[in-house]
């Protein structure tokens, strides 16, 4: 990666949207719950743009580079796995995702 001395903002490298598989409405989720881990650790996403506030929210957002598994236990629905392996851009300043990761996990109860 070129030297840089630019302030680096955060980048988005996976996107997950939360639905009830039964109805197909978004399901909101409380973030801190620990209810996310990604390689077997707790980690903790941020909300999308789609609630009013910043801890419950059906899009979750995730800055993770390289090969993950992230799991999902929302209690009520049986847990979701999804694998990743997001691969930064090294031939800029400040990076960011090369190949993002966007998708719908259907939770089924």
């Amino acid at each position: 990666m070129p030297p840089c001395n630019a302030f680096c903002v955060r980048f988005t490298t996976v996107s997950i949207h939360l639905v009830d598989d039964a109805t197909g409405d978004p399901l909101v989720v409380a973030l801190g719950t620990g209810a996310f881990t990604a390689n077997g650790q707790p980690t903790s996403p941020w909300c999308g743009s789609d609630a009013g506030d910043t801890t419950d929210c059906s899009t979750l957002h995730f800055e993770l580079y390289g090969p993950y598994m992230i799991q999902i236990n929302i209690p009520g629905y049986m847990p979701a796995v999804l694998q990743t392996d997001v691969q930064a851009n090294s031939q800029v300043c400040c990076g960011g995702p090369i190949n993002p990761v966007d998708t719908t996990l259907r939770l089924k109860k």
